[in-house]
């Protein structure tokens, strides 16, 4: 499927981000402009990451999903609306975007991951957001970030408990531990507070790809929000 590319109109920087400058520069700011981000999946955390990226300036978006709005969407997804249900997710998506940011260039595909398109699109992408939820998916999406060479920010949840970290050839996530716990969402369910922190944390990663700061190597991070606990899982 084609994509749906809107290019919006170029907006002042100084007003609009005023409120970022304690912890992004305007040289970062400007740097954000430039690039270019794929968010794989428009449900729980793709909805709430797309959010979060046109607003925090990336000049460059692109976001795929095939499915469309759902009643079972609506305890957590930003994109569902009572009045969106049966619309395309990256319909929402665009539409949001477009509301929020004007100075965003964004490309949407109602297709699932991979696509002759979206594969020859990560050559030109600074970082990949993980949003699915499929075991399957995820390692065909890990597979070709590593092919790429692009860095993908992982992130899952599971009830009260939100996996995350960068998978990169020497850091394989979902080939590696995290991948078995990808499953338990099914069993624990996707209660709304753990969704929008998860896309949080995944969206703050991204940020220090984007912007040359440290991030973790050899492993990811497990926060349970029943306790407030955070550990660092390293891979061996």
């Amino acid at each position: 499927m084609r994509p749906f590319c809107i290019r919006m109109r170029p907006m002042d920087l100084s007003d609009r981000y005023i409120r970022n400058q304690s912890s992004i520069s305007v040289e970062e700011q400007q740097r954000l402009t430039d690039c270019c981000v794929l968010v794989v999946g428009a449900g729980g955390l793709g909805g709430h990451v797309l959010e979060g990226l046109v607003r925090i300036g990336v000049g460059h978006l692109m976001i795929c999903d095939p499915d469309v709005i759902e009643a079972s969407n609506l305890n957590r997804q930003l994109l569902a609306l009572e009045g969106a249900l049966g619309r395309p997710k990256v319909e929402a998506a665009r539409e949001r975007a477009q509301a929020i940011n004007s100075a965003v260039e964004l490309r949407t595909w109602q297709a699932a991951f991979p696509t002759p398109e979206l594969v020859d699109a990560l050559s030109g992408c600074d970082v990949v957001i993980d949003c699915l939820d499929s075991l399957e998916a995820r390692q065909t999406l890990e597979a070709r970030c590593h092919r790429a060479g692009v860095p993908l920010v992982y992130g899952s949840i599971a009830g009260s408990y939100i996996y995350f970290g960068i998978s990169t050839p020497r850091n394989p996530l979902v080939a590696g531990q995290i991948g078995a716990r990808t499953s338990l969402d099914k069993q624990l369910g996707n209660p709304y507070p753990t969704v929008a922190i998860a896309a949080g944390l995944q969206l703050q990663l991204a940020l220090s790809v984007l912007l040359g700061r440290p991030t973790p190597d050899r492993g990811f991070y497990v926060l349970d929000l029943s306790d407030l606990t955070l550990d660092f899982v390293e891979l061996m």
